[in-house]
């Protein structure tokens, strides 16, 4: 995790250098953009209410029903959360970056990675795909990886040890998720200082991720309910997680 982190910022520091071409130049996110992003980030979190609704009406496990329900009541924080996290004049810039970062996407080879498929997420229109982001939006989707990675096994190990308690194999797994997370957090910061991307006040970085790591959870809901509900058991917990965190963090709004 820690070269892992270390490689994504360096990535991150080519796509910000200064080039003549303008469509790889770095930008400031304008007025326009900002509005467009919270626009985007709206649509995400609606549809994801929407789909949560839908999943309540399916046969779904108690468990999950029970953690929808606590989602759902606190929705109205989510709202307020993706409406008030973006800085109105953010000092990070918009540059190309990967668009669909995930653990599928980067190949380990002799303890060190290559980042593949730049083709960024198969549900955004290429326009969109094409168009610059602020590179914490990878950053978030990593991390959101990582999360998906742990619950996954806990996932496997209760199939194939059908007898053992869950609740210690999702335990151990989250346990490494949350080791995993902050030390691939810990490595990108340490490696992204005087990025021309990356925000300057600490405070705008970890807003701006916050905001990206709900946009993704918020992707993911909408996926699983539609493909694989059996699933959104992953994101659902993730996003109740997002809220615990900013709690703790003192994100508020």
């Amino acid at each position: 995790m820690e070269t892992l982190g270390q490689r994504v910022a360096e990535l991150h520091h080519a796509f910000a250098m200064p080039v003549e071409d303008p469509a790889f130049g770095a930008e400031e996110v304008s007025p326009q953009d900002h509005n467009y992003l919270l626009l985007q980030i709206k649509q995400y979190t609606d549809s994801a209410h929407a789909s949560l609704q839908t999943l309540l009406r399916g046969d779904i496990e108690p468990a999950l029903s029970a953690n929808i329900d606590k989602l759902l009541l606190q929705w109205t924080r989510i709202d307020h959360l993706a409406r008030t996290l973006l800085p109105e004049r953010p000092t990070a810039l918009r540059t190309r970056c990967h668009g669909d970062l995930h653990l599928g996407q980067v190949l380990l080879a002799e303890q060190d990675f290559f980042i593949v498929d730049f083709e960024g997420e198969p549900m955004r229109p290429i326009a969109e795909r094409r168009a610059k982001q602020i590179p914490l939006r990878d950053l978030a989707g990593l991390m959101r990886s990582i999360d998906y990675a742990g619950h996954a096994a806990a996932k496997s190990y209760h199939q194939r040890h059908a007898g053992n308690p869950e609740g210690d194999a999702l335990e151990t797994c989250r346990h490494w998720c949350r080791l995993a997370t902050q030390t691939l957090l810990d490595s990108y910061r340490n490696h992204i200082q005087d990025c021309r991307s990356c925000p300057v006040a600490e405070e705008e970085f970890d807003r701006l991720l916050a905001l990206f790591i709900l946009e993704k959870a918020c992707y993911e809901i909408i996926y699983e309910a539609n493909h694989r509900p059996a699933w959104a058991d992953i994101p659902v917990a993730g996003l109740l997680d997002w809220l615990d965190h900013c709690s703790e963090a003192g994100i508020n709004g």
